[in-house]
């Protein structure tokens, strides 16, 4: 029993040593654990954010393709057509006209105002028909536009006309309340129910009727 003491102070020195190592060494691989099991759930995060934009990519191309297909004989279509040679501004019948044109005496209302009416006893004459007929078309309240030059827009249907008849290219005939615009027209029609003034605007000035009158008024208010 004399030798209980130092066995008893080995053993605890033997203890202490293995508790401190044992320490040291549960620090280390709980680090090193943690770390490779962080690597591992980053891993899969990561290969499922891949997997997601592949499956992104993959579905928008299909989608793409498949609507592609789906039109691609309407583009087959649309490439094929002749542009260069187009008679949608000229028609195919044109028959011979002689003459000209006169309306007599034409009253207009509307079928919900019968008692106002729009025109009365309107009388015009226009002598040189086949060139009205030159310039008439009909321009639609929304006009479209390709996905060209202006110039282009303006040459397609009639390819005959240079780059100078596009320049000087110009409405023939238009309804209109800008005074700027009418001081560069070579003819003012002037209607209130029927044709009350004709002439350009210097002649309509000098007159002194109704034009003239409009106009005083309209650059007075700023409205012209």
């Amino acid at each position: 029993m004399a030798f209980e003491g130092i066995f008893r102070s080995h053993f605890d020195l033997a203890t202490d040593k293995a508790l401190t190592t044992g320490a040291r060494s549960a620090f280390g691989e709980g680090r090193t654990h943690s770390l490779a099991s962080a690597l591992i759930y980053l891993a899969e995060a990561l290969l499922f954010y891949m997997v997601e934009v592949l499956n992104l990519v993959v579905f928008s191309v299909t989608i793409g393709s498949q609507l592609v297909a789906f039109t691609a004989n309407d583009l087959n279509r649309l490439l094929q057509l002749d542009i260069t040679s187009t008679d949608e501004s000229k028609g195919v019948v044109r028959p011979e006209l002689a003459g000209g044109i006169n309306l007599n005496n034409i009253h207009f209302f509307h079928p919900g105002r019968p008692e106002v009416p729009v025109l009365r006893n309107v009388n015009l004459s226009i002598d040189d028909i086949n060139h009205l007929c030159d310039h008439v078309s009909v321009v639609s309240e929304h006009p479209n536009l390709f996905d060209a030059a202006i110039a282009e827009n303006i040459w397609y249907g009639n390819q005959a006309n240079s780059d100078y008849d596009i320049c000087c290219a110009a409405t023939t005939m238009m309804v209109m309340h800008k005074l700027e615009v009418m001081m560069m027209c070579d003819r003012i029609v002037v209607v209130d129910g029927g044709v009350r003034e004709q002439g350009t605007y210097n002649e309509l000035m000098k007159r002194k009727g109704v034009f003239a009158s409009l106009a005083s008024e309209g650059k007075r208010v700023g409205e012209w």
